[in-house]
């Protein structure tokens, strides 16, 4: 799903707008904005998971749930990883694992999402209404109804109880990372 469509649905969830009606361009900008700080809100209260810093010297590709500061000319790019190595084996990028590239050079920093589902790093500094909406393929009507909350004060409107029930479920799910499969391995006795 992309942007356009979470922010439709949220705002026909608190009847903004009717059943098969698009927000006005003011009201699909101001809840892009919303959707954004929903997004950074789930960064800094860190439901991804805790993040460490490196700063590299030279060429690097990021690792899970890593800030990556760029401090000298001689880091020209970063790479975004699709496996991770660990204990000799690879093993495909963690659902919901964040990198974040802090450009000390330039003053910019971009926050990248994994939707694993998808296979693919989401940005989300540069998102825009056409974009995929980050974290829509988990839970596209829990995402909806969290940013229906987000807009209700806005609006002067009151949310549903299924709304809320929505809203909640969606954040734990991110929070407890319930979309990710559990890991099953063989145990090794001898």
């Amino acid at each position: 799903m992309n942007c356009i469509d979470i922010i439709s649905r949220a705002l026909r969830r608190i009847g903004v707008v009717a059943g098969g009606e698009l927000p006005t361009d003011i009201e699909a900008q101001d809840a892009l904005e919303t959707l954004k700080s929903i997004y950074a809100r789930l960064l800094t209260e860190g439901a991804f998971g805790e993040i460490t810093s490196t700063i590299p010297a030279s060429a690097y590709t990021a690792g899970e749930n890593e800030r990556v500061i760029i401090s000298t000319l001689a880091v020209t790019d970063v790479e975004l990883p699709e496996t991770i190595t660990e204990c000799g084996r690879e093993r495909p990028v963690r659902d919901g694992a964040i990198i974040v590239i802090a450009n000390h050079l330039t003053n910019q920093t971009t926050t990248y999402v994994r939707d694993g589902q998808a296979n693919v790093w989401c940005d989300m500094d540069n998102l825009d209404l056409t974009s995929a909406a980050p974290l829509s393929r988990r839970d596209a009507i829990g995402l909806s109804s969290y940013l229906a909350l987000e807009l209700c004060d806005e609006y002067r409107q009151q949310p549903s109880e299924i709304t809320i029930r929505n809203a909640a479920r969606f954040t734990m799910g991110i929070t407890h990372n319930w979309s990710e499969p559990q890991t099953i391995g063989r145990g090794v006795y001898f």
